[in-house]
């Protein structure tokens, strides 16, 4: 799985010069809330066309809704949880619909998966892991083994400095909390 993902991201390497890049990367691309607030209210401000658009997102519930938003602009789906390495962990990954709201008459998903660490989802501490429901766990939450892409390397391989890289990040804290564990 980890090979494709690397073949997948350098068959997708943008091959415009240096400086030339405009892009907007989304860690934690859930259910592609983020790429429709960006897609309505961020590129239409740009200065310069976004020519470079990619999702990160490690739930596979997610693929099709996130294919489909990133179709205008021939984007990218990286089927991964971006970390500090090229690997894969263990992951907690909420089902779709299983925690929604109404905002402002709006139906949002809530679905918020995490990595794991020593068996934790990173957006729960361990006196909250105690306290939820087994069997309403195991209804709308499942432990799976995600593939994981270090996102500095990627960042580093797909652009230089003089590109314009805007960064959307909401993953729980899994790069920060790596770092604290290496």
């Amino acid at each position: 799985c980890l090979l494709s993902l690397q073949q997948l991201a350098a068959t997708a390497t943008p091959s415009r010069p240096c400086g030339s890049n405009v892009a907007f990367i989304d860690l934690g691309a859930n259910d592609g809330q983020s790429l429709t607030w960006f897609k309505r209210h961020w590129a239409p401000r740009s200065a310069r066309a976004f020519n470079d658009v990619v999702a990160f997102e490690m739930n596979p519930h997610f693929a099709p809704v996130l294919q489909a938003l990133l179709k205008p602009w021939n984007g990218l789906l990286m089927p991964a949880a971006a970390w500090t390495s090229d690997g894969s962990l263990s992951a907690n990954l909420q089902q779709p619909g299983s925690r929604t709201a109404v905002k402002g008459g709006v139906l949002y998903n809530m679905t918020a998966s995490a990595l794991e660490l020593g068996g934790v989802p990173l957006n729960r501490n361990a006196r909250t892991q105690q306290r939820a429901s087994t069997v309403k766990r195991q209804q709308q939450e499942k432990s799976q083994l995600v593939p994981t892409v270090d996102l500095a390397a990627f960042l580093k391989t797909r652009y230089c400095e003089a590109d314009k890289v805007d960064v959307k990040m909401d993953i729980e804290g899994a790069v920060c909390a790596s770092l604290l564990d290496a």
